[in-house]
């Protein structure tokens, strides 16, 4: 026996050795018709590479002189946009009918043209829709809601199934067949399984603990839902003030375009290169129209889809982006989420369900009975009465008293024991992220409504009126660059408070409030500037 035992290892380890049992030739096989697959062939492929580029002093020999201030600051071919032609304008300064003639040519290409307005419709009433005409567009059409619902009935189909004693089962039965050329004993018989223990009963309200866990996750759906909703309303205002700001910069960025060239055609100070950057940033304003229009265009798509309406046009909305945030204190929001959140009461659930299951498992071992009644009219010899037979039976727990079972039953209560702590330190967590940039965006907020945006707009406004005064102290840059940096600390403000509505949201939805703005006095936020003022 010691031989054959040897002889058994030695042949498992050859062949271990040559790879028999090992999974590798099974999964190369399976992923053999995926790794033959050509990909991206159409790709072009890459070709010689180019020499790198020469610079006109590469043919001259080097010497000791130091380059000229204009060779030092020449753009290099390597940057796009080097061979630009130069303004083609007369050098000679006398000529001023000549180069202002050219000047204006020059000047005359048009802009690249607007993009069209996007068309907003009015709400179905006429009025703009609402934040809870949306929640509610969306409870009512949503399939995640809908299927969360389908989840709530097939566990209660589940827990009535379990619960179902079991079938009793019929058959035919023949004995003696043949025996002294007759039918035998011909009949039938009926078997009953009867679980004892209060198994049935046990199942089922492990499955009713299931129950449970399909309504507290139809009531996680609809808070991600409405979180969802919450999210694409506030990023739609958002990006319609954003696409406002940006319209209302586009035109006044051309203005101050056709203010220069107006000076430089009319050969006043200024130099016939300048309206250029002024041009670019023209042209800047057009293509961050572009990307605003886009942006709305996505966040209204995005929205339209979390109401399962994804060819639903754009319409008005009631509300700005710079309305009152809800307040929200730490202390008072964290019990809410780690008492009351849908996590916490599934882990609770899961608890019952193991606690359910111990207690099947411990009764599992007791026997289930057997009974069987059989019924049968005997042929074999005469009176050819008709006979019963009663058989009870039952296993018996000799070996097999499900001490594997019991062990990993009283180890998975012990998990979903230790599950609760777990849930509540992750929501925590997220609370505390959550704050964090809620608590930062609220700071934020404050130093633009009471220093950043009202300083900015002041000295905006003084740049103006005093170059309007003193045009020869004053430059038109000025001006510029007092309306550039307004435009971006609008533009950072709005971008504040679209971190700041997702940190409410988000808030809102550990807490999973029904009332986004339920919770305390709302917090005043300042107002968008109008650039489009006629200030």
């Amino acid at each position: 026996m010691a031989r054959w035992r040897k002889r058994l290892v030695w042949a498992i380890a050859l062949c271990l050795s040559g790879g028999c049992l090992s999974p590798k030739p099974a999964i190369d096989f399976t992923l053999q018709p995926y790794t033959s697959i050509p990909i991206d062939v159409s790709a072009p492929a890459g070709g010689e590479r180019l020499p790198e580029p020469k610079s006109d002093d590469d043919s001259k020999p080097k010497s000791a002189e130091p380059k000229k201030f204009e060779e030092r600051l020449k753009i290099p071919r390597e940057l796009p946009g080097s061979d630009a032609e130069p303004i083609p304008i007369p050098a000679d300064p006398t000529k001023r009918d000549e180069r202002a003639a050219a000047i204006k040519k020059f000047y005359e290409q048009p802009l690249p043209p607007l993009p069209a307005d996007i068309v907003v419709k009015p709400g179905p009433a006429g009025a703009p829709l609402t934040l809870a005409e949306l929640q509610a567009m969306a409870a009512a059409n949503h399939p995640k809601l809908r299927q969360a619902a389908a989840d709530v009935e097939a566990a209660s189909g589940a827990t009535i199934q379990a619960g179902l004693y079991p079938n009793p089962t019929i058959g035919y039965e023949g004995d003696t067949i043949g025996s002294g050329n007759t039918a035998g004993q011909q009949g039938g018989f009926i078997e009953q399984l009867i679980k004892l223990g209060g198994k049935r009963r046990l199942a089922q309200a492990a499955a009713a603990t299931e129950w449970l866990n399909a309504r507290v996750a139809l009531r996680r759906a609809q808070v991600d839902l409405t979180a969802e909703v919450r999210n694409g309303y506030f990023a739609v205002l958002v990006a319609q003030e954003s696409l406002r700001v940006s319209k209302a910069l586009t035109t006044l960025t051309e203005e101050m375009y056709r203010i220069h060239v107006e000076r430089v055609t009319q050969a006043k100070l200024d130099a016939p290169y300048e309206p250029m950057q002024l041009r670019v940033l023209a042209v800047q304003a057009r293509a961050n129209l572009i990307q605003a229009q886009n942006r709305y265009r996505s966040a209204w798509k995005q929205l339209a889809a979390s109401m399962n309406q994804p060819d639903m046009a754009p319409t008005e909305l009631a509300g700005r982006p710079d309305m009152p945030l809800p307040k929200f204190q730490f202390d008072d929001v964290l019990p809410l989420v780690v008492e009351q959140h849908t996590d916490v009461a599934s882990a609770q659930n899961n608890i019952l369900k193991a606690q359910y299951l111990v207690r099947l498992a411990e009764v599992t071992p007791i026997p289930d009975v057997m009974v069987r009644s059989v019924v049968q009219k005997d042929y074999t010899t005469p009176p050819f009465n008709t006979t019963a037979n009663v058989e009870v039976s039952m296993p018996v727990p000799l070996f097999d008293r499900n001490q594997g079972g019991r062990l990993q039953a009283q180890a998975n209560l012990a998990r979903a024991i230790e599950e609760i702590p777990k849930v509540r330190n992750e929501l925590t967590k997220q609370l505390a992220e959550a704050f964090e940039r809620y608590i930062n965006a609220a700071y934020l907020l404050n130093y633009y409504r009471s220093h950043i945006l009202p300083d900015q707009v002041r000295t905006y406004r003084g740049v103006v009126g005093r170059y309007q005064i003193e045009p020869d102290r004053i430059t038109l840059y000025d001006v510029v660059n007092a309306q550039q940096t307004m435009a971006a600390a609008i533009q950072n403000y709005l971008s504040a408070l679209g971190s700041a509505w997702q940190a409410v949201v988000d808030i809102a939805k550990l807490t999973q409030a029904d009332d986004l703005f339920g919770a305390g006095q709302p917090m005043e936020l300042a107002p968008i500037p109008m650039l489009d003022e006629k200030k």
